[in-house]
């Protein structure tokens, strides 16, 4: 059937592979025409680092050997196609559950040989969703979702191959459709508030600063928590309107507490990647400082690793114009990306958020190993440390033994209102 189909600019020039446009094309053909297949989301791991270690020159070789192997298991049911940077897709004209499994095999298979460049090697792996038409969806669109969705599923369990579509992943693009309905109709003024979550010195048990954060009230649906909708809103392109509200009540509340009560806490503020890479979004918040006269050193701005790598000269050019405007630099959810451990002080880091995911497991002496040279590792850089999300007592005496600097999470106190956050942290430290 390929051999029917339009072949007109159909390949990718770097790996010779079927491209993007081709494959969109040949799978609405197949759906029209009825035709059972499965489509394969594949992604390799941690491919940007080797952009950021050795250059775009030896990534793009890097690809291209990738896209031979691929090109090797290509027959006449099966094809392969480049989607965009370091994904792929392949469509199989089959829904047998055997079948795919071979093909999912083969595909680890052909990565599994190092690619040398010059004198260095590269182990190049890959993580895997399926979907199948039409059992897991009858539409090109959500056939994509789906299996990109379970090749994200994959890489967060750790395995390369996450085969078929789950009831529960389903269930998460039917709640993701209702969500992107909602946010159609959102007013933003009144139907988003914000909630603050104290963040303590460990070692003093001091209040030092509070983390803003948003909430979503809707009439019916009840409060939506921004892991619902977030990342929809930067799809749909709103997040910049929801990060212009959060940044101007943000910076109006911390201005209020810290006159009103003579102090100095920071308020921590989040940007999302597709925000922190907007070219006016240093303007943006030199304007809002300006215009609501809120001192920089009451700010500190929440990135995450992978919101660095994108673009890491830029990026560094940015931050350092944001770091002399007296903002801190605060790198979230730090060890669930990689990132090198010398770009930390070039992009003028002045603390890291240990990802929850390490705070949970300390109950394991491997991984309090782990979490103990992060720490150490940062205090070697003189950048301080956060512990996000801790909520057992157990969890805050390791802390405080491993030298932790700060603390956040249930165990110390839930994120609340404005309101609360006033009585309990101000006028209580006023009387």
């Amino acid at each position: 059937m390929m051999e029917n189909f339009n072949k007109c600019s159909d390949t990718d020039f770097l790996t010779r592979l079927y491209n993007r446009s081709y494959s969109l094309g040949f799978i609405d053909k197949l759906i029209k025409e009825n035709i059972e297949f499965s489509v394969f989301y594949i992604d390799l791991n941690k491919f940007k680092m080797v952009n950021d270690l050795y250059g775009h020159d030896v990534g793009d070789i890097v690809l291209e050997e990738v896209g031979k192997r691929f090109k090797s298991l290509e027959k006449l049911d099966l094809f392969f196609a480049r989607f965009g940077g370091d994904e792929f897709i392949g469509i199989y004209q089959s829904v047998d559950e055997n079948k795919i499994n071979r093909i999912a095999q083969d595909i680890d298979r052909v990565l599994e040989d190092h690619i040398i460049i010059s004198e260095s090697e590269f182990t190049i792996s890959a993580s895997v969703g399926v979907a199948r038409y039409p059992f897991d969806s009858d539409n090109a669109d959500d056939l994509l979702k789906l299996s990109d969705m379970a090749m994200y599923k994959a890489k967060e369990s750790g395995s390369n191959s996450q085969l078929l579509i789950s009831a529960e992943l389903n269930k998460k693009l039917s709640s993701r459709r209702e969500i992107e309905k909602l946010l159609k109709d959102i007013d933003i003024e009144k139907d988003l508030f914000l909630e603050y979550q104290p963040i303590f010195d460990l070692k003093t048990a001091k209040l030092t600063s509070m983390e803003a954060l948003v909430r979503w009230k809707h009439k019916t649906e009840g409060i939506i928590y921004p892991d619902d909708f977030i990342y929809i809103s930067e799809e749909i392109d709103m997040i910049k309107d929801i990060t212009r509200w959060v940044f101007i009540k943000a910076l109006k509340q911390i201005k209020v507490w810290n006159e009103k009560y003579d102090t100095n806490y920071k308020i921590s503020l989040n940007v999302s990647d597709c925000c922190i890479h907007n070219k006016i979004f240093f303007d943006n918040v030199n304007y809002m400082l300006e215009t609501f006269k809120v001192k920089a050193e009451w700010v500190s701005i929440e990135l995450t690793e992978l919101s660095l790598s994108v673009s890491p000269e830029y990026m560094k050019k940015l931050l350092c114009s944001i770091n002399e405007l007296g903002i801190d630099i605060h790198l979230d959810n730090f060890g669930t990306y990689p990132i090198l451990i010398s770009d930390l002080k070039k992009f003028k880091i002045k603390e890291i958020k240990i990802d929850k995911e390490f705070i949970d497991k300390l109950d394991n002496e491997d991984n309090t190993c782990v979490l103990n040279s992060m720490i150490l590792l940062a205090h070697g850089l003189g950048i301080k440390t956060i512990a996000k999300g801790v909520e057992k007592i157990e969890e805050y005496e390791s802390l405080k033994k491993l030298h932790c600097d700060k603390i956040q999470g249930f165990y110390i106190e839930k994120p609340m209102s404005g309101e609360d956050f006033e009585k309990k942290y101000f006028l209580n430290r006023a009387k």
